[in-house]
């Protein structure tokens, strides 16, 4: 098959262990500060990105800067600036994460994922500001460390656009997709991009028909992300209708990279016709609204405030909220 034409996939692993809560993870968590001390670094670690992947810098900050203070080695330290980036990054304190990259870019690791997420994320970042001139050459890094990962093309392309690079940054898109059509995020910036400048679809003579492929792919990754999140539930209880929209709000969240959506995006994650939507979820969004006006049906208090609106039918996900989201399934690590 043309190389042109194949696209990878990514399908999130199975979780292990019992299924717990957030605040029941979090005293597992700070009960493992007891373990014996060969252990007891290790628990730090797994504490501190317990409360960076659930959005609270201060107590994320608190223990990798703890790390730090345990040990000497360079590479360790390069992963907990790293770390700490990742924690700024998340509460989009975008100018932190920046010095917290360079802190770690200064050490120069040589383990390869620590040194690819690095100059990945330092190029990202960079590119929230603005600073797209700067951010490019991070992202080439990255590409060059491990070529096989998508985060990185698409950050280039988003580099690219900025300059005005736009035929560029398109081949950039599009190689992300090809990498990892199961991250929709790069698709969308290309058809956003070719929306803008609809000249690129003449200039590059295959765009047209890599847009239609390209959105295929994406569609029967989504189909296999949704059966393998659903399978990660079977055999417990059937899921209800509040887990199945928080699945679907994940996917719309963390993986389309979406921070506001429309009930229309959960909907279309979750593979649901209008009329499904409006028989069964659309009553129960309502309610978890934290400005529910009423007249929803009634939930229990740790399905309520979830949701805030933005303006008519656009919402974002409320801090509690996003911790919730986190509980149903733990986002990705990479941006």
């Amino acid at each position: 098959m043309d190389d042109k034409w194949r696209f990878d996939f990514t399908v999130p692993e199975p979780p292990t262990g019992k299924r717990v809560t957030a605040s029941e993870a979090e005293v597992l968590l700070q009960s493992r500060l007891r373990e014996k001390r060969e252990e007891f670094e290790n628990a730090i670690w797994q504490l501190a990105r317990f409360y960076s992947s659930t959005r609270q810098r201060d107590e994320a900050a608190r223990y990798i800067t703890f790390l730090m203070w345990l040990t000497d080695d360079l590479e360790r330290q390069a992963a907990y600036w790293l770390a700490l980036g990742q924690s700024m990054e998340r509460v989009d304190d975008f100018e932190e994460a920046v010095s917290n990259y360079r802190r770690a870019l200064s050490m120069e690791p040589t383990d390869a994922d620590t040194w690819y997420f690095i100059n990945n994320n330092l190029g990202y970042s960079l590119i929230q500001l603005g600073a797209y001139d700067e951010a490019e050459p991070f992202c080439r890094s990255a590409i060059q460390i491990a070529p096989q990962r998508h985060n990185a093309y698409k950050n280039l392309g988003l580099a690219l656009q900025g300059q005005g690079k736009f035929s560029d940054a398109a081949k950039s898109f599009m190689r992300a997709v090809q990498a990892n059509a199961s991250d929709p995020r790069a698709l969308n910036h290309l058809e956003a991009l070719v929306e803008q400048h609809p000249d690129l679809t003449s200039l590059d003579s295959e765009l047209a028909a890599f847009l239609d492929r390209s959105r295929e792919a994406v569609a029967c990754a989504t189909r296999l992300v949704t059966e393998a999140i659903n399978r990660q539930h079977e055999g417990s209880s059937e899921l209800t209708h509040i887990e199945k929209m928080l699945i679907g709000v994940h996917r719309t969240v963390f993986l389309e990279g979406r921070s506001q959506f429309s009930t229309d995006c959960i909907r279309r994650a979750l593979g649901l016709s209008v009329e499904e939507w409006r028989s069964g979820y659309a009553a129960i969004f309502q309610a978890m609204r934290e400005d529910d006006s009423g007249g929803a049906p009634q939930l229990s208090t740790k399905y309520r405030g979830v949701f805030r609106q933005v303006r008519r039918n656009v919402y974002t996900l409320t801090p509690y909220g996003h911790q919730l989201v986190v509980q149903i399934h733990r986002p990705n690590q990479s941006v």
